[in-house]
């Protein structure tokens, strides 16, 4: 996802998705044992993270 704030464009990655695949793919005991915990927050709380702010269209 990118947004803008105050002119600069800032990318952010998906917690729901994208997060969990990226750990994951590292393979480290750390991220694979974060996965588990993502995994609950994702069911207890689907719709909650970062607020939507205005999205602006990539050019």
């Amino acid at each position: 996802m990118i947004i803008e704030i105050d002119d600069l464009e800032v990318s952010f990655i998906s917690v729901n998705d994208d997060f969990i695949k990226n750990k994951q793919a590292t393979g480290r005991a750390k991220d694979l044992g974060d996965i588990e915990s993502l995994q609950k927050l994702k069911k207890t709380q689907p719709n909650k993270g970062l607020p939507h702010p205005k999205k602006t269209p990539k050019k």
